[in-house]
């Protein structure tokens, strides 16, 4: 079974790399946690990996709240705020990159 994590409309299907750090903001019972994942994604076009990486760097440069879910662990579903990504497209031309991403759930 695949572990997928869906932001907004994005879904990455088990990330290669996968932390999560808790986020103290002074409250004794918080659940606040930061979410750091990379991976690669495999589009069938160039055109497609363009979409897709173009898709994730505009998320990035936002400011908006997205829907989040995790198949591997119900517990932590909600909205999400992406605090970074880059994304390493230097073999884009086989329809591949790399990403890197930071949410705040």
């Amino acid at each position: 079974m695949a572990n997928t994590i869906t932001v907004g409309r994005m879904t990455f299907t088990s990330p290669q790399n996968l932390t999560i750090t808790p986020s103290p903001d002074n409250s004794r019972n918080s659940t606040a946690r930061t979410i750091t994942m990379s991976g690669s994604f495999v589009a069938d076009t160039v055109a497609a990996a363009k979409v897709l990486r173009d898709e994730l760097v505009s998320m990035g440069n936002s400011d908006l709240i997205y829907p989040f879910t995790w198949t591997g662990d119900d517990l932590i579903e909600g909205y999400t705020k992406i605090s970074g990504v880059s994304v390493d497209s230097s073999r884009l031309g086989t329809g591949l990159f790399k990403y890197n991403l930071t949410l705040d759930v």
